[in-house]
């Protein structure tokens, strides 16, 4: 979708809020600069993840092809391999979670993402998180962000 197209969903979704949390928005720097016209940011939280930790668990993501629901091979599996707890359909993985989509898929994020991270990286309120700890760590870390910068 063009820029111009999310811009104007995104500022037309933050008039109304009394306040909000934008997750993979902006996407590069131009979206970036848009936002920065449009609002005031409290917290930018930044979660870090090595390369190929990301590469695992992307490519371990299973979805069940009936119903939708999400299983990871290492993290979450179903009772029986292959096979939706929720409804007994097969469970596949998505095109966009093979090896090769995924590689390209960093390789975009490093190209348009990384910028607006490290134009964000030295403003009052960013805050890197380890993302390769457990999920209530993450969560954790978060919370004590949010908590600490945002405006009540």
């Amino acid at each position: 979708m063009p820029d111009a197209v999310v811009d104007a969903i995104v500022e037309e979704a933050l008039s109304g809020a009394g306040g909000f949390v934008l997750d993979g928005y902006p996407r590069n720097p131009t979206q970036a600069e848009t936002l920065t016209e449009v609002t005031d940011l409290d917290v930018i939280l930044s979660l870090e993840v090595g390369h190929e930790v990301l590469v695992d668990r992307l490519t371990g993501r299973r979805v069940c092809d009936d119903c939708g629901t999400n299983y990871h091979v290492e993290f979450d599996q179903p009772e029986q391999e292959g096979v939706c707890d929720e409804c007994g359909g097969d469970l596949i993985q998505r095109g966009d979670d093979q090896r090769e989509a995924v590689e390209n898929r960093l390789d975009v994020f490093e190209e348009n993402t990384q910028p607006v991270i490290d134009r964000y990286r030295d403003q009052n309120g960013f805050v890197e998180v380890d993302g390769e700890q457990s999920p209530g760590a993450v969560w954790t870390e978060i919370r004590a962000a949010i908590d600490e910068h945002s405006r009540t």
